[in-house]
């Protein structure tokens, strides 16, 4: 049906018909109930293009409805995560790590290096040198040569 979907989409936009957000999220959902990670990210940052953003509304349903469809697990988690950060959604990202630690799921160093990443991007060089030493100081952390070397 999401074949179908994205006609009907681009026949109402081609009827200058101005999809809401919500048209969107039907497509990010649709495509990742099918498993297809990469056109649920194209939708996803058509949406946001369109200025339509992830917010604590959307977020929760988007993520509610993807788990039933991707069988969520750290990889996709931190990979979400990732493309938070890289859109400058750093605070969306720190919501799913939480999310994602709440489900049990212990996430990796390389998870961290993302947000580490993300707080450096945003000009936030200090909270990422704080989320660095909190790090370091537990045991199960082992910053590697990637995670240095984005820090200022």
């Amino acid at each position: 049906m999401v074949e179908y979907a994205e006609n009907l989409f681009d026949e109402m936009c081609g009827r200058g018909v101005q999809p809401s957000c919500l048209s969107y999220m039907v497509m990010v959902v649709g495509y990742c109930r099918m498993g297809n990670v990469l056109e649920a990210d194209r939708w996803l940052s058509a949406m946001m293009e369109r200025g339509f953003l992830v917010d604590n509304v959307t977020l929760p349903r988007l993520l509610w409805f993807c788990e039933i469809g991707l069988k969520l697990n750290l990889i996709n988690f931190t990979c979400m995560i990732e493309g938070l950060c890289k859109r400058g959604s750093v605070k969306q990202a720190f919501e799913m790590l939480e999310e994602m630690v709440g489900k049990g799921w212990k996430p990796k160093v390389y998870t961290h290096t993302v947000l580490i990443d993300g707080l450096c991007q945003k000009g936030w060089a200090e909270r990422a040198f704080r989320l660095f030493l909190k790090l370091v100081r537990t045991e199960n952390f082992k910053q590697n040569v990637f995670t240095l070397r984005i820090l200022p």
